[in-house]
């Protein structure tokens, strides 16, 4: 894992590509329940792997845009998790400083812990593929955009995300 700064992530946010046409963009809800949200944030990282195999994750981005949302004892008790996990990143620091986490292959573990952070605390954030082809965003709000370069990919995402009542959302 490397430490961002906001202007690195930009940098990243600037990877994500139109295939073949708009790219399609669908809005979920977050879970509540514990389980589900773990799920979710599985569900998302994965989707960064090509046939949806762990083991064939490229990287991906992890980049909080607003973390201080909730009481100070709540953030507080996200920021011991997250500091636990960017310290396999042996850089120094702090999230407003670094705010964004890149993740290469082999990484996907953490960068699933780093997202399922973001999703329990529900900070916003932004979630991008290394390959450009799918990003997320995570709104304190609860709602979540995904994002498909590729329209085709963006049925089956469609389609992997149902249970989370998926809508398509206009890209124009």
């Amino acid at each position: 894992m490397q430490l961002l700064t906001d202007d690195e992530a930009a940098g990243w946010s600037s990877r994500f590509v139109t295939v073949g046409g708009t790219p399609r963009t669908i809005r979920i809800t977050a879970p509540v329940a514990a389980t589900e949200i773990a799920g979710l944030a599985y569900r998302l990282v994965i989707t960064c792997a090509p046939d949806y195999a762990e083991e064939r994750f490229t990287g991906a981005l992890v980049w909080l845009r607003r973390w201080e949302i909730w009481s100070e004892s709540v953030d507080n008790q996200g920021y011991a998790l997250l500091n636990g996990l960017r310290l396999n990143a042996n850089q120094k620091g702090t999230l407003d400083v670094a705010p964004a986490m890149e993740f290469g292959s082999g990484e996907f573990f953490d960068a699933t812990a780093c997202l399922l952070i973001s999703l329990v605390f529900q900070w916003d954030t932004e979630f991008l593929s290394a390959d450009g082809t799918f990003r997320c965003s995570l709104s304190h709000h609860g709602d979540i955009e995904l994002r498909v370069s590729d329209p085709e990919r963006g049925a089956e995402v469609f389609q992997r995300f149902g249970k989370y009542s998926p809508l398509e959302v206009s890209s124009t």
